[in-house]
């Protein structure tokens, strides 16, 4: 098999047109601003609220953390976008982007997981669930998520293709 480098298929500046990559990137500024605004709002009025601190708020706040980081990784995928060779942050940026970037996608989907299984016992067995499902529980669950998410993103550490 033939192995393949940045050098084999170098490409200058973006893959896109310009044409493109405006109404892109004014569409990817607005929904940096909503999310991170939103993530934000969401995650301080769960933490400052004793009232919200329910199990499935749990769940949502951390998903909040998580959905966040991704949209602060949003201006290195803009940058990609507008100037894909060479990447200028870095070996260790790159590893990190990518690693943290993996890792929070990872664990958004694991909390989506979790919060559905969590719904579906509630609603399949309300009084069961009420002992089952305890806040202490749900944070140990929540701790592993994040635990398997980042772990699992590890690879990308050690081995991630580089746009040096």
């Amino acid at each position: 098999m033939e192995q393949y480098t940045w050098d084999d298929h170098h490409y200058e500046g973006s893959l896109f047109p310009t044409s493109t990559l405006i109404p892109v990137t004014v569409i990817c500024m607005l929904i940096f601003i909503v999310g991170v605004t939103g993530n934000t709002m969401t995650i301080l009025i769960i933490q400052h609220s004793k009232d919200m601190k329910t199990t499935t708020n749990l769940y949502l706040s951390s998903m909040a953390v998580s959905d966040l980081i991704i949209f602060l990784c949003l201006p290195f995928d803009l940058y990609r976008l507008w100037k894909y060779v060479p990447w200028l942050f870095g070996e260790a940026v790159c590893r990190f982007y990518h690693y943290i970037f993996e890792g929070c996608t990872s664990a958004t989907i694991l909390h989506i997981t979790a919060l559905s299984i969590e719904r579906y016992l509630a609603i399949s067995f309300p009084f069961k669930s009420k002992v089952v499902v305890t806040r202490r529980r749900v944070q140990y669950i929540i701790l592993a998520l994040w635990g398997f998410a980042l772990v699992s993103a590890g690879l990308f550490l050690v081995d991630v293709e580089l746009l040096l």
